[in-house]
C-alpha cells in the first residue's frame, strides 16, 4: 500500500510538473527554440513569462530586448546591465541598438564595456569601427579612428573587416 501511495505521488508530481512547473530557465530555452524556428513573436513572449516568473533573470531581458522592434528594447538591455554589470552581450546588444539608430557616441561607449570584459570579440571591434568612422569620420569616408578597431578584428578572425582596411585605411 506505502509503495502505490509513493508511486501514486511521484505520477501526480511528474504530471503538475509538466502541467504548471515550468521555471524561468525553462521558459528561456524554449524561448530559444523558437528563435532558430524564426518565430522572434514566441520568443519575446517565453522571455517575457520568464521575467514575469523571475523578475532577476538577466538573460531574458537581453534576450528580449535583442528581439524586439521598438523602443522597449534599450530598457531591456538597460535592465539587464542593472542586473549584471558584467554581461558583455547585454552590452554588445545595446550598442548595437545605438548604432541602430545613429547613437554612434552611445554605441561606441558600449563598445568600450564590451572589449573592456571580452578583448577577444571581433564584433565589438569591427562595429565600433564603423560608430567611430560615422562619429569621429563625419560621414565624409574617412576612418575616423577606425582602422585599428578593424586591424584587431582582422587579427581575432574577422576576415570582413579586411575589406574595410583595404577601403577606408590605405
Amino acid at each position: 500500500m506505502k509503495t502505490k501511495f509513493l508511486l501514486l505521488l511521484i505520477v501526480i508530481a511528474s504530471i503538475a510538473k509538466q502541467s504548471f512547473g515550468q521555471n524561468a530557465e525553462d521558459y528561456i530555452n524554449r524561448g530559444r527554440k523558437k528563435l532558430t524556428l524564426k518565430d522572434y513573436k514566441g520568443s519575446i513572449e517565453d522571455n517575457t513569462k520568464a521575467i514575469e516568473l523571475n523578475p532577476k533573470n538577466d538573460t531574458a531581458y537581453n534576450i528580449r530586448g535583442h528581439y524586439r522592434d521598438d523602443s522597449s528594447s534599450i530598457k531591456d538591455f538597460n535592465k539587464a546591465i542593472d542586473l549584471n554589470p558584467s554581461y558583455a552581450e547585454a552590452y554588445y546588444n545595446r550598442g548595437m541598438y545605438y548604432y541602430h539608430f545613429n547613437k554612434y557616441k552611445e554605441a561606441i561607449e558600449n563598445y568600450n564595456k564590451v572589449i573592456e570584459l571580452n578583448p577577444k570579440n571581433e564584433y565589438a571591434y569591427l562595429f565600433r569601427g564603423y560608430a567611430k568612422m560615422f562619429f569621429i569620420g563625419g560621414y565624409l569616408g574617412k576612418p575616423g579612428g577606425a582602422c585599428s578597431d578593424w586591424q584587431k578584428a582582422v587579427e581575432l578572425g574577422d576576415i570582413a573587416a579586411k575589406d574595410l582596411i583595404d577601403k577606408y585605411c590605405k
